[in-house]
């Protein structure tokens, strides 16, 4: 019903100077709207969970690893030591595997903490 007043002063932009908007939260409490359809529409609108249901912490955590770890990581590593001699493609693979391991078990620790 009451809620608190903002004002919102946009300045656009000046020769080459970037637009400034200013926010102010004034004190003062009034109405959304004395208009009763408004007001009717507002207060039956969905809640946003409704829509977007919050995913839950393992969810985020399995999109985090998908994310971090694709499945296709695998064949651009091998795809970019067959490119390089014979000698390398050892180091360099196992420089890459000991990559993995440490960022794999850092969040792990992050996540098990």
């Amino acid at each position: 019903m009451n809620g608190r007043d903002i004002d919102v002063e946009f300045t656009p932009a000046e020769g080459g100077a970037f637009p400034k908007t200013a926010i102010r939260v004034k004190p003062n409490t009034s109405p959304a709207t004395e208009d009763k359809a408004i007001a009717e529409k507002v207060m039956n609108q969905p809640k946003i969970t409704d829509i977007f249901p919050e995913p839950t912490y393992e969810e985020l955590e399995t999109a985090l690893k998908e994310w971090m770890n694709p499945e296709n990581a695998d064949a651009d590593v091998e795809t970019n030591t067959t490119n390089t001699k014979a000698d390398n493609k050892e180091s360099k693979s196992e420089s890459n595997t000991e990559k993995k391991t440490d960022v794999a078990s850092a969040f792990n620790d992050l996540f098990n903490s």
